[in-house]
């Protein structure tokens, strides 16, 4: 299994490479001072001729129950472990990703089942990294837009090290 960075944010008509000039435009046009909100969007994007309007849910039934999902996958994520040993607390989560699961499936599995697991461990481990490397490759895109990152750069190259070694 490889794990990558979703090229299009999860939309699946996304079309990144182009950068979506329509897209940009739509939201462009709705900042103020140069700052855009969720709210903005979404009601722009209610129109059937905006073309923000493919990337929502509007079936308000499907649209609760995928927000319903979003719930429980929060809650699961939240839920911690703590072990405390006189002076020493450790709080680690409860639950990970299951990553014997397509990426489009949704699971978690208990932490202590995959640590019986070697292999599914080390899997483990790479999903996450993999995940904060997206994260980092953001925050040094931010950080190289606004000026400042030459030194970001080193975090993301000592993660793409980490995952070099762990695969």
């Amino acid at each position: 299994m490889t794990l990558q960075e979703d090229p299009n944010g999860g939309f699946e008509h996304f079309d990144n490479a182009a950068a979506d000039v329509s897209v940009r435009a739509a939201l462009a046009a709705l900042e103020t001072d140069g700052r855009l909100v969720p709210e903005a969007v979404v009601e722009a994007a209610a129109s059937p001729t905006s073309p923000l309007h493919r990337y929502f849910t509007w079936d308000d039934t499907e649209a609760a129950h995928e927000y319903r999902k979003q719930q429980a996958r929060k809650l699961i994520r939240v839920v911690r472990v703590v072990v405390q040993e006189e002076e020493l607390r450790i709080v680690r989560p409860s639950y990970v990703r299951d990553v014997s699961r397509a990426p489009d499936e949704a699971g978690y599995v208990s932490v202590q089942h995959v640590r019986g697991d070697a292999d599914q461990a080390k899997a483990t481990v790479i999903y996450y990294f993999s995940q904060a490397r997206g994260c980092l490759s953001r925050a040094v895109e931010i950080a190289e837009a606004l000026g400042c990152g030459e030194e970001s750069k080193a975090a993301l190259a000592a993660v793409d090290r980490l995952l070099k070694r762990l695969k």
